[in-house]
């Protein structure tokens, strides 16, 4: 598989071409991340929590720059296995979101994971490709087509 990815022809489309490198590395962080059992997406949203918590959906979907339903899915799971916890009154319309210690146990032991794939990355592009990268990603959030 991964000699049809390196063979393949650079697309002309900016956006299938970093669609394409977003699969590679979703694949590959997800992978690092097996072993404590927790999705790049899912490892992203706890520690986004645990930087702003205690905070409602709304407020942790506005963070991360996602769709409130998307945040809805990813966070199912963690709730499920008691990796975050609901601090808000019974009955209330408005979830409190916090880490439980097991969360943080959890994100802790992911994160050395995180820290083995992030190094990877970076000694396969080098220090100033991942500088520029990460200056292009950037600009390229901001990008509205005005």
């Amino acid at each position: 598989e991964r000699k049809k990815r390196m063979n393949r022809t650079l697309s002309p489309c900016f956006c299938i071409n970093l669609r394409r490198a977003n699969g590679v590395l979703s694949d590959f962080y997800d992978k690092a991340l097996a072993n404590a059992k927790l999705t790049t997406s899912q490892f992203s949203l706890m520690k986004t929590l645990h930087r702003v918590q205690p905070c409602t959906v709304t407020a942790l979907s506005k963070e991360m720059g996602l769709e409130r339903t998307t945040l809805v899915r990813t966070l199912k799971p963690l709730l499920q296995h008691n990796l975050i916890c609901d601090l808000s009154a019974e009955k209330s319309r408005n979830n409190l979101l916090s880490l439980t210690e097991e969360g943080y146990m959890l994100m802790n032991y992911a994160t050395l994971l995180w820290e083995d794939a992030q190094a990877a990355v970076r000694a396969y592009m080098g220090e100033e490709q991942m500088e520029i990268l990460m200056s292009l990603l950037a600009k390229l959030e901001e990008f509205t087509g005005d």
